[in-house]
């Protein structure tokens, strides 16, 4: 929180503290805080101005290259650091790059050659065959800048991609595109490419998605003006019946996107054209196997001169039949570099790969080695981070994603809602405990902090139920059409609050005349009104179920805490405020949670660590500042006709402490927080989650996108599916 984020809630205590401290009748404190009410709610409406996203101000763009200097600039700055810092994780140099080669494809997967030269009657083929280090130079030659590259699981189709991008960048002039890579697995091709492509670069780039004085974004006008190079990795992994859509989302964009680079596998990719299309005016290319030689010696160099000799028996082997098992299981760069963690890092004996009947046996022992290898003398035990990492694999299967997000993971814990609202009481009743024990000295009110605490429970399994995960948020100064959008949607929350408010507090009145319970009336009016107006927002069975439980529990809780405070809550006059009140303040908390708390992806990021810190701050900030305004507020509204100390109890116990527990539990940390929790409890994961997670990326186990992690490959992460998390080999 900055330090005008810090005047504003300075402010808003002082503003209440006033309203305290004035002498006036009863009647007129009642009138004035009512009207200040609506002063307030405006204040804090401006108080998210004043929680800012810092940024990191990029290098300045070269002078006169253009209106999108700044934007291009930046964002190829922010490419640059992003893939060489995965290069040098990867050690994909180290000692030097395995010699990736690739040829023009056999297949009949590519568009005629005079297509591609954009020339009629030029039909004769270009060569486009190369090696690693000059992928830039070959992607110069395709004239129409549409390039598709082939390869079976493993062959380096990333790493070419990666190597492309950071060649492209060293050489880019001030007004080229910038190349960006996107994997193609999130991508829905019934949208269109370039909605898309805009989507993912404001996601994962902020400064791209600020609002230009065109009324449109940065990301927009670059993908518009045709400066950015889009590089889709990975089209293998859309469904099948998507592929072919995939094809045709691309070509309808080729009088709008010049160039385009394609990575997928070949049998997918050529299944797709046969049941579509090829992707027009596209040169297509596939990547070569490792020879045997190649492999030896690269193997050879890796592995330090006085244990090269265990290489001996499988090389001999390789010789003589290079057709075997381990040769053709080693001829992908990925089972390579397995080989290489698993037997040149290592003192255990390669020889035993000689042992495996087929490939496919071969390739599942070099997997099986990988983790006990890079865990070995680790702070985590190999076969701990095995069977975590398994947990992992199984989550992700059952969201359909590549994505290891943080955020995501409660999404897989069963009974997380339950486990939600055990820790909301928990916490609800340890402050109320707390603040009798050690401010109050009194036992006076815990009965209805207990009851409290029994609707803050509900809630907050309610909240953790819901199929919406709020994204991390943080609290960002937005200007111009954001700033306004912010601000309606916090006064369409604060809306339906009052309205909601208003409505069962006159229906619970009118109610009360007849069955004469306050706690049924109630309990009946919130249900029959709050579930139509969640419903608004979401969907009409959560807004039912939310409305109806809510209901009932009011009911119990209401009716218990009438019974104990007398004609507090009793009346028609009573019953409207109590309502306003209630309406009131579950219209601030959820115009804060699903309004004004701006939700950014975390690839917007530099990693997850910062993402997760962003949240848990925000979150944080924004439920205490909001606990401590409706602290006074509440305190106020209860003073008049119960006495100060009573005002300030009530306060706490509804204004601050319940609000913050609601608004905590409506957040990707808290959720997130329990939910590691839970799976350290069961042995799914560790209880330091996210440092695992960093170690697993330093170690390459794990790959970083934005904010993401990613398996570094998907044959770990199927591997990992497959075993059951029993396959340690040690």
């Amino acid at each position: 929180m900055t330090a005008s984020g810090v005047l504003g809630v300075a402010v808003l205590v002082g503003v209440a503290g006033y309203l305290a401290s004035v002498g006036l009748e009863k009647a007129d404190k009642l009138a004035s805080v009512i009207g200040a009410l609506a002063g307030l709610a405006a204040l804090g409406v401006s108080l998210r101005g004043g929680l800012s996203r810092t940024s990191q101000v990029p290098d300045p763009p070269p002078v006169g290259a253009g209106p999108h200097a700044a934007a291009l600039h930046g964002l190829a700055l922010a490419i640059q650091r992003q893939w060489r810092a995965e290069s040098d994780l990867r050690r994909v140099s180290d000692p030097w790059p395995l010699p990736v080669r690739w040829v023009n494809t056999r297949r009949p997967v590519a568009d005629h050659w005079d297509a591609v030269r954009g020339k009629p009657g030029r039909t004769e083929a270009l060569d486009l065959a190369g090696t690693l280090e000059e992928i830039t130079e070959v992607y110069a030659r395709v004239p129409s800048k549409r390039l598709v590259l082939l390869g079976e699981s493993g062959a380096g189709k990333t790493v070419l991609l990666m190597w492309l991008v950071l060649g492209l960048l060293d050489r880019r002039a001030p007004c080229d595109p910038v190349p960006v890579i996107f994997p193609v697995s999130s991508w829905d091709p019934s949208v269109p490419l370039e909605t898309w492509l805009v989507s993912k670069l404001e996601e994962e780039y902020p400064g791209l998605a600020a609002p230009t004085p065109q009324g449109t974004t940065p990301a927009r006008e670059l993908v518009d003006a045709d400066l950015v190079l889009p590089v889709l990795d990975g089209l293998d992994e859309l469904p099948d019946g998507l592929r072919k859509d995939a094809l045709r989302g691309i070509n309808a964009t080729l009088s709008r996107l010049t160039g385009v680079v394609v990575s997928c596998r070949g049998d997918e990719y050529e299944t797709a054209v046969r049941s579509g299309d090829v992707l027009s005016r596209a040169a297509v290319v596939e990547l070569c196997p490792l020879t045997v030689a190649e492999i030896q010696e690269y193997l050879r160099v890796t592995t330090p001169p006085h244990r090269t000799e265990a290489w001996h028996p499988v090389f001999d082997a390789m010789a003589e039949d290079p057709d075997g098992p381990v040769p053709q299981a080693l001829s992908t760069p990925l089972m390579t570099w397995l080989a290489r963690v698993g037997y040149s890092d290592s003192d255990k004996g390669p020889a035993e790969l000689l042992a495996e009947p087929t490939r496919e046996q071969v390739e599942g022992r070099l997997l099986d080695r990988y983790l006990p290898t890079v865990y070995t003398g680790t702070r985590w035990r190999a076969d701990a981070a095995h069977r975590w990492l398994h947990s992992f694999a199984v989550q992700l299967d059952r969201l359909g994603t590549r994505d290891l997000a943080w955020w995501q993971l409660a999404r897989t814990v069963p009974g997380l809602r339950y486990a939600m609202g055990i820790s909301a009481v928990l916490l609800y009743l340890a402050m109320i405990l707390a603040l009798h024990a050690f401010v109050y000295r009194s036992t006076t009110g815990i009965g209805d902090g207990l009851l409290i605490a029994l609707e803050v429970g509900v809630v907050a399994v309610l909240l953790g139920s819901s199929k919406y995960t709020r994204p991390p948020a943080r609290i960002a100064i937005r200007t111009s059409d954001q700033g306004r959008d912010a601000s309606k949607k916090f006064l369409r929350w604060l809306w339906y609050g009052i309205w909601t408010g208003l409505l069962h507090g006159m229906l619970g009145a009118l109610l009360y005349l007849f069955i004469k319970d306050y706690g049924v009336s109630y309990g009946v009016a919130l249900a029959l009104v709050a579930g139509p107006l969640m419903a608004l927002e979401s969907t009409a069975t959560y807004g039912v179920r939310i409305g109806l439980m809510d209901g009932v529990v009011a009911a119990v809780v209401y009716g218990l805490v009438g019974a104990n405070v007398g004609t507090l809550w009793l009346g028609l006059a009573s019953a409207l405020t109590a309502g306003l009140l209630h309406g009131f303040v579950a219209g601030i908390v959820f115009s804060l949670i699903f309004g004004l708390g701006v939700p950014e992806d975390p690839a917007t990021s530099r990693d997850p660590h910062t993402v997760l810190s962003v949240d848990r701050g925000s979150t944080i900030a924004l439920a205490v500042a909001l606990g401590l305004v409706l602290w006074i507020l509440i305190g106020l509204a209860f003073a008049p006709q119960n006495g100060w100390a009573s005002g300030v109890v009530w306060g706490f116990q509804i204004g601050f402490s319940a609000t913050a527990l609601l608004f905590l539990s409506a957040s990707s940390w808290w959720r997130f927080t329990v939910a590691r929790v839970v799976l350290a409890l069961s042995g799914r994961a560790p209880l330091r989650l996210m440092a695992f997670m960093d170690d697993a990326h330093r170690r390459g186990v794990l790959r970083q996108f934005g904010g993401v992690y990613q398996f570094r490959h998907s044959r770990l992460q199927d591997r990992l599916l497959a075993d059951g998390g029993s396959s340690l080999v040690r």
